[in-house]
């Protein structure tokens, strides 16, 4: 299992360069993981997920195959900011 944390941590480092980011390799470690027992969760964070609407569907459509449950941890927006869409 430390081999899978090791895989799964992404370190303040990583996050700065975002050139080796990408929605495929996002879909992959959640093809890869995802089916293993331990996993029971799958949380979507980091940033506003509903920022881009496309990205997150197509995370959302790698994850909907596992019969996991899945949260979305971000911020709706205030009623008086909606209105103003």
């Amino acid at each position: 299992m430390s081999s899978l944390f090791n895989k799964l941590t992404i370190s303040k480092l990583e996050y700065k360069d975002t050139t080796t980011f990408s929605l495929d390799k996002i879909c992959d470690m959640i093809n890869e993981v995802g089916p293993l027992p331990p996993i029971k969760d799958i949380v979507i964070t980091g940033g506003e997920p509903f920022a881009d609407l496309d990205s997150l569907q197509k995370i959302l459509n790698c994850c909907s195959v596992l019969q996991k449950n899945i949260y979305i941890n971000t911020t709706l927006p205030a009623k008086s900011a909606a209105e103003a869409l």
